[in-house]
């Protein structure tokens, strides 16, 4: 068997050690992850809020099947627990991938040598910085608002598990009413916290690489393939 020179294990070695380490662009596209995920979460959310609000006022007006909307119901307001269980838990993950984005970032501002390069870059950092700190203020103003509305529709849910009939639904006139009416201001909270988390991903993610002349006439092609055949236009004869 061939013995490794010292010199080989040695390269060897480096090449795995840093192979393994994290760059900045791969704290940036963990950080990009974690808010795109965020976002789409929060649409989930938004449209299971309509749905359970939809079974919900088709129980209180009388419109349908008591049994078949209440199960219905129930099952959105199911989503809605799980659903924001998970916000939580990417909530988490933003701050923990912006602290190792941003960390990683303030190191490296260390091995600038230009005065004017290391001044742009801090503020640049500083920027962002910024950003996140005020997008993870406002998902903790959406959760803060949200998690008490769904506790209500749970709480709502259990009410009416013994109490199924037109008496019972009626009780709740009043929590039905004011949930619609909270709603719709946290669909909107939601809304502008999703606009706000594209604004943000955008503004650190890696632009991807232009398509390349193989990619673009395909492109190409396939936009002239839907159009269909060209008709070439004989002229008339005199």
């Amino acid at each position: 068997m061939k013995k490794l020179s010292l010199t080989t294990i040695t390269a060897t070695l480096f090449l795995l050690v840093t192979s393994c380490q994290s760059t900045g662009v791969d704290h940036a596209a963990g950080a990009v992850g974690s808010l795109d995920k965020t976002r789409v979460q929060l649409g989930q959310m938004h449209g299971t809020i309509d749905s359970a609000l939809a079974s919900l006022n088709a129980l209180a007006d009388g419109s349908a099947d008591m049994a078949l909307q209440y199960g219905a119901f129930a099952n959105f307001v199911g989503k809605l627990e799980t659903q924001g269980k998970r916000l939580h838990q990417l909530r988490d993950d933003i701050a923990e991938r912006q602290e190792k984005y941003i960390d990683g970032w303030g190191e490296q501002l260390r091995d600038l040598r230009s005065d004017e390069l290391q001044k742009r870059a801090e503020e640049r950092r500083n920027t962002v910085i910024a950003n996140f700190d005020s997008l993870l203020l406002r998902l903790d103003t959406v959760t803060t608002n949200l998690d008490p509305w769904v506790v209500d529709m749970v709480d709502v849910m259990t009410y009416l598990e013994h109490d199924l009939n037109p008496g019972g639904v009626a009780s709740l006139e009043d929590v039905i009413k004011r949930s619609n009416g909270s709603a719709g201001t946290i669909k909107s909270e939601v809304a502008g916290l999703m606009d706000e988390l594209a604004r943000v991903s955008k503004a650190i993610a890696v632009a991807p690489p232009p398509p390349s002349n193989t990619e673009a006439r395909a492109s190409l092609r396939a936009s002239r393939d839907s159009r269909g055949p060209t008709r070439t236009r004989i002229p008339d004869k005199d």
